[in-house]
């Protein structure tokens, strides 16, 4: 035994040493979680052998994950349909490389040790040969085999193991019992060519399997899993696939059941004029265990996926036959399905196919268009063909959801060869709906034949939840389903989207391009200059075309792609020229450009580079040449703009309605211009920073914003990034992406159910989903008259000269916002232009923050300073306007006497020193702050100082004041650090109650102090208040929200009526909000009422709610059961209700069972819950 076991080493040792290696480490726990075969997400199966009279099998799967594919729920599916209990290591790609290896790496490798030491009956190899196992394991997983283990090997080959000179005959077991004459994969793939031999079972089963013996083992080839697309009866396919591999298994360890079981049919073509027919079909059995009180179970199925029992062979003997009768059925393929149970589980099983002719046929569905907006209609023909031998022929057109619930109705006599139908398009159409013709005979179908048709619906107006890529392969409807089960209601991916998106509602995203600004040697842009106009024109045009069937079936927003860039130029003549252009609109005359530049061009037209191959002008920057090196920075930023222009037109010639935008792009500190950007866009979702503060407030209603998530595997970083967007205002949760293991988790895991850590979100978001989400994009996000200026001068004013030494300017703004935020007060941002075009309103706020907004031009200077005449404060950090809006800099500061100071001719390092203040509720007293030395009192009031110099000096101007706290914001110690004397918020917070700038509610400690770390977001929606409180990362506690007066209250989160009060205790968690209603008055019970107690099949009644609300929006959760208790999920929806109430569809089918239906309408801020019932009769 020892020298032939070396001999197996022997053999396998080269190949293994070739393929394999280790890559890294993982946790236990986390490989046990992603290698997991959980069967909780359930789908249409049929229990072959499950359970199974012949006992558990215990088998060891090795499986090719693939990349976005759904190819470990194949073991899922087997787990549904035969007694296994099985183990599975995975193959699988590193992510963000190209390179793969045994999933978990060393640990991974060590997992697959642990398992091959165990027993098993079969080795399954799905997509990969055994030679890819390491040689240890793989010598042990075939030693087994070859003491008698079986091994089956899908959609791969392996000569060594499975030898040419070892093939065994097929056994009747793998021989018979499929019917694979009748499955369209096989027909496509495996049918005998003319002159192969005959169409047969068996001999189209040995063109698809092979039997082995090895040694005391079995083993198996099996083709690779069909790719069965997406189509009425796609599961039927799919489970006779399953059936087959199954098979494989139990032979190949030698378990097939003992009993002994075939369908025969006594024709395969059976011509309908001879249905209903008895005797069609014929049953056998042999080796029955009489003992178990067996029972024959019969089913019949149509490749459509219709399905119907038959009479059932009852207390068989051993042996024995029974004949079967075949009812009248329309033209088609169908299968008869055999399965004898009994007290131990399914004894076996076996299925045959065959086929229903009639001679006239359903020539064509021809729609006037394949798709149509919500209020359109759904019209075309039906053409009939054959010979008119059936009696009172009759075109019925039903259209289908994926449900097969028949959504209308129509029928018409056949009176020459075609019928034309046209239907309205409601609102409550899902987005795709088959349209089925049936040619009946009398009431009875003869033949049948579908299209399909597309309700343009992009899921606007309502929080949505968008996943990354979309599942492939056989089994991509299952994911599909499993993701719109949690929530998913959008998806994005470049191309097409497949039917299965559509079919269960989902509005596409599609990826079209990714703007980059790559160049060639002679620095033009590739593929061409964005100023090119015939060459652009083409290229944006040749992107947009594609995606003409995509706006068929309804696009959210239209990508131009993530991780981009967000500014570009290049040497091309045509981008001089649009250069020149944006300088003449810029400074209006040349005098003005050489005044800026210190240059002596007679026209615009002489505008050159300097050098002439510097796109970047950071010659210019280095010569101190400011305004030069800035202009064509953003003239970078210009042109951007321009070309996502030039997309939104182009799109919009192909979809109206169309919104166009990027993701995953966006640089605060870079000094990316939002506002340009903004008004240029449809849509951004970049990743998170400050950025997200200055989009959310300078877009416009039904601007879709959102940023991207799914970087950790925990819940708790998860939920944070996941709340911190609802908090901040976004309309949408981006997560990348739905599948994945290792060091990125996707939203599913192998499984296709959620993961554990994505189980726990959505536990901690249902609120969102049920209605919190819209609700909060129907109210108004509240700030509390305060504005941080974003100036994308400021930003690459703050990288020249002393301006690093004082901080970046991404890290003042952050700052800046924490401080704000954490004092329980919230801001809104204005930019430099839109204070240059007259769009700031002073009178929504009452303090201006300029965070190291070293940039100022005299327009905007003007607008500062009629804002603090007028009553307004304006605070600012250090180095305020030093610099003109082109980055030229000023004598002396343009607002330096608005602040009542001067300052030393240069500029110099900041001072490090002890920093006194006694401008808060107590002195302050901080070590090694930070201060611009160069800062003088003129006018100005200090209340601090930093050795000689002043820090917080503040002077009166005009009804307003002016402070400066000549010191970084990143020199005071951080408000929310628990250490952080009290001192410092103190300081920040007189700053703005000084300016009459108060929390609209306080939240407090158990001891009563400020609580820290802690965000209040408020929003209104009519006199309803809605508080978030946000903690995105730390410690729970305890606190108490203290209202200015008291309101009734409502948690969100805990579900708790508080009565009206003016002070709540909330337990706060971590990367959670806890969400709370304030309402003047109670929220009385709302009414639900239908138009009619009783509605017949095919009619549409109407659902009217009316809340208990004086004012503003309520959300209600709609959900319905059918008859048998479950849940009607096509009325599952959130409505927005007003005080006067509103009214929604509520459509029944035709074929929706008949009796007693309820209807629940679940109200968002006290979760009661008002019903109303209806009946459906025939």
């Amino acid at each position: 035994m020892r020298n032939r076991s070396l001999g197996w080493v022997t053999f396998f040792t080269l190949a293994a040493l070739l393929s394999w290696m280790p890559g890294a480490r993982a946790s236990t726990e986390e490989l046990e979680e992603e290698h997991s075969l959980s069967t909780e997400f359930e789908t249409p199966h049929t229990k072959w052998a499950q359970p199974y009279a012949g006992g558990k099998l215990r088998a060891l799967f090795f499986i090719d994950m693939g990349y976005g594919g759904t190819w470990p729920r194949e073991i899922v599916e087997l787990k549904q349909r035969f007694d296994l209990d099985a183990e599975a290591v995975f193959w699988a790609k590193i992510v963000d490389t190209t390179r793969y290896h045994w999933h978990g790496g060393d640990a991974g490798v060590a997992r697959m040790k642990r398992l091959l030491e165990k027993p098993w009956d079969c080795y399954v190899f799905i997509n990969l040969a055994p030679d890819r196992l390491p040689p240890e394991q793989q010598y042990r997983a075939l030693e087994a085999v070859t003491k008698g283990a079986g091994i089956v090997l899908m959609g791969k080959d392996d000569p060594r193991v499975l030898k040419p000179a070892r093939k065994l005959p097929l056994p009747a077991f793998l021989r018979e019992g499929v019917p694979l004459l009748e499955l369209p994969f096989v027909q496509a793939s495996y049918l005998p060519k003319p002159g192969e031999g005959a169409s047969s079972v068996a001999a189209v089963a040995e063109r698809m399997v092979a039997c082995y013996q090895v040694r005391e083992g079995r083993g198996v080839r099996l083709p690779p899993r069909p790719e069965i697309d997406y189509h009425p009866g796609w599961e039927t396919e799919y489970d006779y696939w399953q059936s087959l591999v199954g098979r494989a298994i139990l032979w190949a360890a030698g378990r097939e059941p003992k009993a002994a079981l075939s369908v025969e049919m006594s024709e395969r073509a059976l011509g309908r004029a001879s249905l209903p027919r008895k005797q069609a079909a014929t049953i056998s059995w042999n080796g029955l265990d009489t003992k178990a009180r067996p029972v024959i179970s019969l089913r019949l199925r149509g490749a459509d996926g219709s399905s119907r029992a038959l009479p059932e062979v009852s207390r068989p003997q051993e042996r024995g036959q029974a004949t079967v009768e075949i009812p009248l059925l329309p033209a088609g393929e169908y299968y008869l399905d055999a399965i004898a149970r009994g007290s131990k589980g399914v004894a076996t099983w076996a299925s045959a196919g065959f086929r229903v002719e009639c001679p006239r046929s359903i020539k064509e569905i021809a729609l006037e268009q394949p798709f149509s907006e919500v209020g359109g209609k759904l019209a075309g023909r039906v053409t009939v063909e054959g010979i008119p031998t059936l009696a009172g022929e009759r075109i019925r057109i039903d259209l289908c959801d994926r449900r097969n619930r028949v959504l209308m109705r129509h029928e018409a006599p056949l009176t020459g060869s075609s019928v034309a139908f046209s239907f309205p398009v409601p609102e409550w159409f899902p987005m795709l709906v088959r349209v089925e013709a049936t040619l009946l005979s009398g009431n009875e179908p003869a033949t049948r034949a579908y299209t399909y048709f597309n309700v343009t619906k992009r899921n606007r107006g309502q929080f949505n939840f968008l996943i990354w890529d979309t599942p492939n392969g056989t089994l991509a409807p299952y994911a599909q389903e499993s993701l719109v089960r949690c929530g998913m209601t959008l998806q994005l991916r470049s191309g097409t989207p497949p039917r299965y998106v559509q079919a269960y509602d989902v509005a596409w995203v599609p990826y079209t391009t990714r703007i980059m600004s790559p160049k060639t040697e002679q620095g033009i842009m590739k593929p061409c200059c964005w100023n090119d106009e015939e060459a652009i024109t083409q290229y944006v045009q040749k992107i947009v075309e594609p995606y003409r069937e995509s706006r068929q079936s309804g696009v959210f927003v239209y990508s131009l792609g993530d991780e981009g860039v967000t500014r570009g130029a290049c040497l091309h003549p045509a981008c001089l020229n649009a250069f020149r252009n944006y300088l003449r609109e810029e400074y209006g005359t040349i005098d003005a450009l050489n005044a800026s530049w210190g240059t002596r061009y007679a026209s615009f037209d002489q505008v050159n580079l300097d050098p002439p191959d510097d796109s970047d002008a950071s010659v210019a920057k280095n010569q101190g040449n400011y305004p030069r090196w800035y202009d064509r920075q953003a003239f970078h930023s210009y042109n951007f703009a321009r070309i996502c222009s030039r997309f939104v037109e182009a799109f919009k010639q192909l979809d109206p309605e169309a919104l166009v935008g990027f993701e995953g792009a966006g640089n605060f500190n870079a000094g990316d211009d939002y506002d340009a950007i903004v008004r240029a866009n449809g849509f951004w979702a970049p990743y998170p920073d400050m950025g997200d503060e200055v989009i959310r407030s300078l877009a416009p209603k039904g601007f879709p914003r959102s940023n991207w998530m799914g970087y950790t595997r925990d819940a708790d970083s998860l939920l944070s990034k996941y709340w911190r967007m609802v908090t901040r205002g976004c309309d949408s949760v981006w997560y990348w992406r739905w599948d994945g293991v290792g060091r990125f988790h996707g939203w599913l895991a192998p499984h296709l159910g959620p993961y554990e850590a994505t189980k726990e979100i959505l536990r901690d978001t249902q609120v969102v989903r049920d209605g919190l989400g819209t609700l909060l994009i129907h109210s108004e996000m509240q700030h509390d008259g305060i504005a941080f200026v974003y100036s994308m001068p400021s930003a690459y004013a703050t990288r020249v000269e002393k301006g690093p030494a004082y901080g970046n300017y991404l890290s003042a703004h952050t700052a800046w916002s924490r401080t704000v935020r954490d004092l329980g007060l919230q801001y809104r941002y204005v930019t430099d232009r839109m204070l240059r075009r007259g769009e700031f309103n002073p009178s929504e706020f009452k303090v201006v923050v300029l965070a190291r907004t070293e940039a100022i031009g005299p327009e905007e200077a003007a607008v500062l300073r009629r804002f603090v005449e007028n009553g307004g404060t304006l605070i600012a950090d250090v180095r305020p306007g030093l610099y003109n809006g082109h980055c030229k800099p000023f004598e002396r500061g343009v607002l330096d006497d608005l602040f009542g100071i001067s300052r030393a001719p240069q500029q110099a390092d900041p001072a490090r020193g002890e920093a006194t203040f006694t401008g808060g509720e107590a002195p302050l007293r901080l070590e090694n702050a930070l201060c611009d030395p160069t800062v003088r009192l003129a006018g100005g009031q200090a209340a601090g100082r930093c050795g000689e110099t002043p820090l917080l000096i503040t002077r009166a101007h005009g009804k307003g004041r002016a402070v400066l706290l000549n010191a970084p914001i990143h020199a005071f110690p951080g408000i929310w650090v628990g250490d952080t004397p009290e001192a410092v918020a103190s300081l920040f917070a007189r700053l703005f109650t000084d300016a009459g700038v108060t929390p609209r509610v306080r939240v407090t400690n158990p001891a009563g102090a400020r609580e820290r770390n802690l965000e209040t977001v408020c929003w209104h929606n009519g006199d309803t208040t809605l508080v978030a409180l946000f903690r995105e990362a730390g410690q729970p506690s305890q606190v108490q929200l203290v209202l200015p007066e008291p309101a009734y209250v409502y948690d969100l989160r805990s579900g708790k009526a508080w009565g009206k009060t003016a002070k709540v205790t909330c337990e706060l968690r971590p990367c959670r909000a806890t969400f709370l209603a304030l309402s003047p008055t109670p929220i009385q019970p709302a009414r639900l009422s239908l138009s009619a107690k009783a509605l017949k099949p095919g009619q549409t009644g109407q659902v009217t709610l009316r809340g208990g609300s004086s004012g503003g929006l309520q959300a209600f959760l709609l959900t319905a059961r059918q008859p048998d208790g479950t849940e009607a999920d096509w009325l599952r929806r959130v409505v927005m209700v007003p005080p006067s109430g509103t009214s929604v569809p509520l459509p029944v089918a035709v074929n929706d069972p008949a009796g007693q239906w309820e209807l629940s309408a679940k109200e968002l801020f006290t979760g009661r819950v008002v019903k109303a019932g209806y009946t459906v009769a025939r």
